[in-house]
């Protein structure tokens, strides 16, 4: 049993623990802690930001301790890392994990990683008076923070230490020569600390923040924005993400837009951060901060009817009588769009409607040449409508049968 083992402050690294541990002991020899804390593992890695085997052999050794999945979810970075994810895959995730079972992540190994560990001056200035030491913050490694959600400054690094010399050697951030406090300075643009800030709540918020397959608040809210594509028939809200990359860049910055999304080859991410087929957190936490929305709504159960949507179906609530294109015109939409949106909400038309609407069709199989012809004469006689021109020669030629035939029947009862 391991004695005198600190317990993890709030929102500590695992790793800082194990470093606070080390410097308890009086040990010297990193090679004797390691030992003592995975006695049959010497070469485990200690210096992890995702949960692994070390945090299942600490907690075993420690009956009144938070367990290995409380310690899981807590202090790494699991809950970042799968906070886009639905809460079933988390949940099972999780529980695979903390039991012992080996797990693979998929999608996190491919984010954009550090290369050093992070701290942030003021916080370890904050911690040195409320707890008598500083320690490594896990929300100061999320790859995309810049800069501290508390104070809004950059995050420093040290000098000569990286996630391989920390991967098997213990760095406590108390016994390190680091910059004071009173030497930083607080440079952030604008829109960092809303984006540092959501970010945080993504490796904080419960496990039940999670994906909503059935619906995006934050397509429909950057829909609302003007982003939507108005005329696609996709059950989820389309957007018109090569606007809407361009329009981030002006933004945030080329730099951190093509760091998050990549170069503008890759805009078609945010159609599938909106439909919930690409995980990676940081791209949807830059949307949410463009957006404006919370993480509350983002994650929300409840889908959130959009302006267009919310319109439409007051007008439809309302006593008034509107035409068609009256309805359209109050929408500032097309009667192509009206039809799209009442079929994606599944609005029946309460508008008034031509009772003469063509509704029915003939397809009529041609060869190349032939339908060659049939353009060719409605240029000529058709004024280039095609379809109108073969209506009209159509329903000519059958009226002239018809009235042949009419004729000859009258002639047969003579």
């Amino acid at each position: 049993m391991l004695s005198h083992f600190p317990t993890p402050y709030p929102h500590e690294w695992m790793y800082s623990v194990y470093c606070r541990y080390y410097v308890r002991s009086g040990q010297t020899r990193r090679t004797a802690i390691i030992r003592e804390l995975f006695p049959d593992r010497p070469h485990t890695a200690i210096g992890s930001l995702y949960p692994n085997s070390a945090i299942l052999q600490v907690s075993a050794q420690l009956p009144n301790y938070p367990d290995a999945r409380t310690l899981m979810l807590n202090h790494t970075l699991f809950l970042y890392h799968t906070r886009c994810f639905p809460a079933a895959k988390k949940e099972a995730l999780i529980t695979k994990l903390s039991s012992g079972t080996k797990t693979i992540l998929g999608g996190i190994y491919r984010d954009r990683q550090l290369s050093a560990p992070r701290y942030c001056p003021l916080c370890m200035k904050d911690d040195r008076a409320d707890y008598g030491e500083a320690y490594w913050h896990i929300e100061h490694q999320i790859p995309s923070m810049e800069i501290c959600p508390k104070h809004e400054c950059g995050l420093l690094c040290l000098d000569g230490v990286d996630f391989t010399t920390i991967k098997y050697d213990f760095y406590p951030l108390d016994t390190q020569n680091l910059i004071p406090a009173h030497s930083v300075s607080i440079t952030a643009h604008k829109w960092e600390g809303s984006f540092s800030k959501i970010l945080f709540e993504y490796a904080t918020l419960p496990l039940s923040y999670a994906a909503t397959p059935g619906h995006s608040n934050l397509a429909t809210a950057l829909a609302d924005m003007g982003y939507e594509a108005k005329y696609s028939r996709d059950i989820h809200t389309a957007l018109d993400f090569e606007r809407l990359y361009l329009d981030l860049s002006m933004y945030f910055g080329a730099d951190i837009v093509r760091k998050v999304f990549g170069d503008a080859q890759m805009a078609y991410q945010i159609a599938r951060v909106c439909k919930w087929s690409c995980l990676t957190p940081e791209r949807h936490a830059l949307l949410q901060c463009y957006s404006g929305i919370d993480s509350a709504t983002a994650f929300s159960e409840e889908r959130k009817p959009g302006s267009l949507e919310r319109q439409l179906r007051a007008l439809e609530k309302s006593e008034s009588k509107y035409g068609q294109q009256q309805l359209c015109e109050l929408l500032g939409i097309t009667p192509s769009q009206l039809s799209i949106l009442a079929q994606k909400y599944d609005i029946q038309p309460f508008w008034k409607q031509h009772r003469s609407a063509r509704t029915e069709s003939i397809h009529i199989p041609l060869r190349a040449e032939e339908k060659q012809r049939i353009l060719s004469a409605a240029a000529i006689y058709g004024n280039g409508q095609a379809a109108v021109f073969a209506r009209s020669i159509l329903l000519r030629e059958a009226e002239k049968i018809l009235s042949a035939h009419n004729q000859s029947k009258e002639d047969g009862h003579t």
